[in-house]
């Protein structure tokens, strides 16, 4: 579960959107529930932001694009056995198993909503699917996977464990939907 940081106002406002958006959704999270959860009131909120779209356009920039960066992580290296080792993390996050990817999440409920949601969801879609095309493009380079689009290919692998993550609720749920998209992979598989 996200928790609230104690610290500064901004923080919190940015802490308690992303959290209630993640759990019941944008709709569903008002301001009035900001400013009780954050202690504070409504003059310190408007200090910070000029509107609720504002608290979401920043939650999607400083909140869900850090939480997302941590999907195929390529800061330390390059490989193609980071897919399999972030597939085993998420199989075993309690969290992404009961509540589901927060990007899917928050881009099944916004995208349609408002253009600005749209643009930066898209540019994090973009960088997700870029890290995940660099890993998939290492396993061609060394010659571990067949020659193949990788970018569809990163496209297709996210398809999946969304699709994967949003109709399990358990462990073994997601496992036994996820064994498919490791079986295809295994299909490209050269060693």
């Amino acid at each position: 579960m996200v928790s609230i940081k104690k610290g500064n106002t901004r923080e919190k406002i940015l802490d308690s959107m992303y959290k209630n958006v993640y759990i019941q959704g944008y709709e569903r999270t008002g301001v009035a529930l900001l400013l009780t959860e954050c202690g504070i009131a409504k003059g310190a909120l408007y200090h910070h932001f000029k509107s609720k779209k504002e608290i979401m356009l920043c939650t999607l920039k400083e909140r869900l694009s850090p939480a997302m960066n941590l999907l195929f992580d390529d800061s330390q290296k390059v490989d193609y056995n980071i897919i399999l080792e972030t597939l085993e993390e998420i199989s075993n996050s309690k969290e992404l198993i009961l509540n589901n990817c927060p990007y899917n999440k928050f881009n099944m409920e916004l995208y349609m909503l408002d253009d600005d949601f749209k643009e930066e969801l898209d540019r994090i879609f973009k960088v997700l699917t870029e890290r995940l095309q660099r890993h998939l493009d290492a396993g061609v380079e060394n010659k571990m996977i067949k020659e193949i689009d990788t970018a569809s290919l990163a496209e297709f692998i996210y398809a999946n464990i969304w699709g994967a993550l949003s109709l399990s609720r358990t462990k073994k749920a997601f496992d036994s939907k996820i064994q498919h998209l490791l079986n295809y992979l295994e299909t490209i598989n050269l060693k």
